[in-house]
């Protein structure tokens, strides 16, 4: 959670934005994202937030929001919204568990069946028509969660904090959504009044464990999706990629559950002073039957084998050339959740 080294690699106090950028296949563009950083959390998640951006073929960097929640001056930075006179109230914790409090804090969302809005502004305003938006940050739900939401909402300039709420208009809308059986990480973008949403679904590890998300925007219309730093690109449900499968032709031998693995040793002797009354009745010691033979089940392979998955990319009948949709000018972070 926070700074692990497990989840943010080694040298994980240090920012090192390149990290996050593979100079070998990039272009020598500029690569951006957000630190909102190290977490946000509720009592059912753990939350961290990156914005930043990079050179590729350097380290050197540019920041637009880096937000640790190390200090009680959170509240300067963050505008909490006047929109709902019931929002529930944000706290400052570093969750039931963690590496270490001093830089685990995060903000943490205090009661049930409520909503929470708040923003913070960048420190300018970030174009994405001409570079690569990169937003990372961390969830952890510390308990099960029959409804609520993680994700965070990226506000174009101009946004009002003070009446922020969840119909205010944004970009781009990234995160865990969880409500009982389906669960969804959103990717939305926002354009001319609509909202549109990823045609591919991608589930929410149940677990209590720290995921890292990761949404990268290129400026041409294209998208990626990481957790826990892997792409995550769906595999069809009847795909089979098991090599290896038992031969059914392969039977276990008869009777073969009636030989044990151990017997009595039969060179075993009851000891002369042996007391029945006192120490029970006698029984040797076993030794392993050397009638006995481990089996298992030959491995054939498996006809229905397709090979390891990997998706086609074919031309998509819908698909309208629009050289300005998911081009924003981003103006701050909101926090819009429910718990």
């Amino acid at each position: 959670m926070g700074r692990s080294a497990a989840v943010w690699s080694l040298g994980t106090r240090k920012y090192k934005p390149a990290r996050w950028v593979n100079s070998e296949k990039s272009s020598q563009g500029k690569f951006n994202s957000f630190h909102a950083g190290p977490r946000v959390s509720s009592q059912n998640m753990k939350t961290a937030l990156l914005l930043a951006s990079a050179i590729a073929s350097s380290v050197s960097a540019t920041t637009y929001l880096e937000e640790t929640f190390s200090d009680d001056k959170w509240q300067d930075r963050w505008t909490i919204s006047l929109a709902k006179t019931d929002l529930g109230a944000f706290e400052i914790s570093s969750g039931s568990w963690s590496t270490g409090k001093d830089y685990s804090r995060g903000l943490r969302t205090t009661q049930d069946a409520r909503f929470y809005s708040a923003s913070t502004p960048l420190s300018s305003v970030f174009d994405t028509s001409n570079q690569d938006l990169i937003v990372q940050y961390t969830v952890k739900q510390e308990i099960h969660q029959e409804c609520g939401g993680s994700y965070i909402k990226l506000l174009t300039a101009g946004y009002n904090a003070a009446v922020f709420n969840g119909e205010s208009e944004y970009a781009i809308m990234f995160g865990p959504d969880v409500c009982d059986a389906q669960t969804h990480v959103h990717a939305i973008s926002s354009y001319k009044g609509k909202n549109f949403l990823t045609k591919k679904e991608f589930p929410v590890p149940k677990d209590t464990k720290t995921h890292l998300y990761r949404l990268i925007v290129h400026p041409h219309q294209k998208y990626s999706l990481m957790f826990d730093g892997d792409v995550k690109i769906d595999k069809p449900k009847d795909w089979v990629d098991v090599a290896k499968i038992e031969d059914p032709s392969h039977v276990k031998p008869a009777n073969y559950d009636d030989i044990p693995r151990y017997i009595p040793d039969p060179e075993a002797t009851q000891p002369a002073d042996w007391d029945t009354e006192a120490d029970g009745d006698w029984e040797p010691a076993e030794i392993p039957n050397p009638d006995f033979e481990e089996w298992a089940p030959k491995m054939m392979d498996n006809p229905a084998y397709k090979g390891e998955w990997k998706a086609n990319k074919t031309p998509s009948p819908e698909y309208k050339e629009d050289t300005e949709m998911a081009h924003y000018k981003i103006g701050g972070v909101g926090l819009d959740l429910w718990k």
